[in-house]
């Protein structure tokens, strides 16, 4: 498998993480198996779909692109499988906590450096904007939604221009 096409493969796998991400923000979430089980499809698909967009622009992003996608997966894979709380800390919310703060750093590498889709970058970082003005308005249910809507969205636009014929994959210096 090529480049273009493995970066196109892993396009799709960030606009079905994306997608799902967005849906299941108007599912509850009770803790079910079956809950439990989309948690985990949509982490895997952004961490694959995190792998694809990072892949198509590494030659631009260097070295703090590279880290702010190393800290980003981290928080990615560290939510994977069930939650839970370890050392006093819930994981999850630490999770979160990473991925958010990873992917505005990679978003800004990303806007910076003029790579990939200017559009998911700047939805990642206004989704945790977002969630923070939302607390500080007392309403943190609805930035999390919200926050998570752009979170999920950013995906799908980083997703399809991934999987768009005309893609331009990078190549590393």
């Amino acid at each position: 498998m090529n480049d273009a096409r493995l970066t196109q493969v892993l396009g799709v796998f960030a606009v079905l993480g994306g997608l799902l991400r967005i849906g299941s923000t108007f599912i509850p979430w009770d803790g079910s198996d079956a809950i439990e089980t989309l948690a985990f499809a949509i982490d895997v698909c952004l961490l694959f779909g995190l792998i694809g967009v990072y892949l198509s622009v590494r030659a631009q992003v260097g070295w703090f692109g590279f880290a702010s996608f190393a800290v980003t997966l981290t928080g990615i894979a560290s939510i994977v499988g069930p939650d839970g709380m370890m050392f006093g800390i819930n994981t999850y919310q630490l999770g979160v906590l990473i991925i958010v703060a990873g992917l505005a750093a990679f978003s800004i590498a990303m806007l910076v450096r003029r790579a990939g889709s200017a559009l998911a970058a700047a939805l990642w970082i206004a989704s945790p904007v977002v969630a923070v003005a939302s607390t500080v308005a007392n309403q943190p249910e609805n930035g999390f939604s919200l926050g998570g809507i752009l979170f999920g969205l950013g995906f799908v636009v980083a997703g399809l221009r991934l999987v768009s014929p005309g893609n331009r994959v990078e190549q590393a210096a």
